[in-house]
């Protein structure tokens, strides 16, 4: 529930909001900030929810916590460069609405060259979080192939 209302996938939404029109007010604090509250706590939240059914010890939670961020992350910043990069054909949506719309994104705050460097680096550090998840005593496969996933995705 936390992670649906004003201290989640809510407040994300409000503060994307808040931003529309006018992308030159964020920054990657911000953005990261909205996107851990959006994306990442709707991929959190059912890795918190089995571990919580589970009871798993808190050192797992963490890393599911960690793992679940970074993903939400990395996923809004592979989004955010198909939309500027990709054609509706191959989405299979409308893209360019993010500069349409004046959306704040990691492309218009960090440049493509940018938003690529980002994504790199929480790339290797999801392995890193799968890594240590693993050495934790998770089966991590489908973990690590959803971000081997994320970095080939072109819709």
């Amino acid at each position: 529930a936390k992670l649906a209302g004003r201290n989640g996938m809510i407040g994300g939404q409000m503060i994307d909001i808040d931003l529309e029109g006018q992308p030159e007010a964020a920054d990657e604090i911000l953005l990261q900030e909205l996107q851990s509250l959006k994306t990442g706590a709707l991929i959190r939240c059912p890795l918190l929810g089995v571990a919580a059914l589970y009871e798993a010890p808190q050192i797992l939670v963490d890393l599911l916590n960690q793992y679940g961020t970074l993903l939400g992350r990395a996923f809004q910043i592979q989004d955010d460069l198909l939309d500027e990069s990709s054609n509706t054909e191959i989405m299979g949506k409308t893209v360019g609405k993010d500069v349409r719309d004046q959306k704040a994104t990691y492309v218009t705050v960090l440049g493509t060259d940018g938003a690529l460097k980002r994504l790199r680096e929480l790339t290797d550090d999801l392995y890193k979080c799968c890594d240590e998840l693993s050495g934790a005593g998770l089966e991590v496969s489908f973990m690590r192939d959803l971000v081997d996933y994320l970095n080939a995705r072109k819709n």
